[in-house]
C-alpha cells in the first residue's frame, strides 16, 4: 500500500468514523511505522484493500499536515471535501465530507475532533447504525459510540 493510498485510508477510518475503525485500526496498522507528512493543493481518487477492508475514496483539499506511529495518529486540515465508500470486517458505509478546519487525534479505537464541518453519510454494521447530516450526528451499537456535532466529534469503537 502506498504512502498516499494510506493518507486516504485514513480519512475513511477517522473521517466520518473511527467507529469502524477500532477493531480495523488496530488489525491494519498495529505495525505502521513512525512517519509525519504535510500536503498542500492537492487532489487524488483511488481504491484501497486492507487485511479486513476494502474501499474507494476521492479528496480534494487545501492543507493537511499529520504524523503516525503504530495506532496513534494526529492531523489538521484546512478546507477540503473527502467522499467514499468502505466496507470491512465491521460493516459497510458511504459518506460525503466537506470541512472548513479540523484537527483530530486518534489513539486505537478512539478519536477526538474539532474543527468546522459539515459530514453527511450513513453506516450500518451487524452491530450498529449511524447517519450523519450536514455535520450532526450519532452511531450506536455494541461497543461503539460516536457523537458528532459541526464543531466537535468524538469517537469509541472496540
Amino acid at each position: 500500500m502506498t504512502l498516499e493510498f494510506i493518507h486516504l485510508f485514513s480519512h475513511i477510518k477517522n473521517y466520518f468514523e473511527s467507529s469502524m475503525g477500532g477493531l480495523e485500526n488496530i488489525i491494519d496498522f498495529c505495525d505502521r511505522e513512525p512517519e509525519a507528512y504535510c500536503d498542500t493543493l492537492t487532489t487524488k481518487a483511488g481504491s484501497y484493500t486492507n487485511r479486513s477492508s476494502v474501499g474507494v475514496v476521492a479528496k480534494a483539499s487545501t492543507f493537511e499536515a499529520g504524523a503516525c506511529c503504530s495506532v496513534l495518529e494526529a492531523k489538521f486540515c484546512g478546507p477540503q471535501a473527502v467522499a467514499g465508500a468502505h466496507a470491512g470486517i465491521s460493516g459497510a458505509k458511504a459518506y460525503a465530507n466537506a470541512t472548513l478546519a479540523r484537527a483530530e487525534a486518534t489513539a486505537g479505537p478512539v478519536c477526538i475532533g474539532a474543527g468546522v464541518q459539515l459530514d453527511t453519510g450513513v453506516n450500518i454494521s451487524p452491530t450498529s447504525a449511524g447517519v450523519s447530516i450536514l455535520g450532526f450526528g450519532l452511531e450506536v451499537g455494541v461497543g461503539k459510540l460516536t457523537i458528532k456535532i459541526p464543531f466537535l466529534d468524538f469517537s469509541i469503537g472496540i
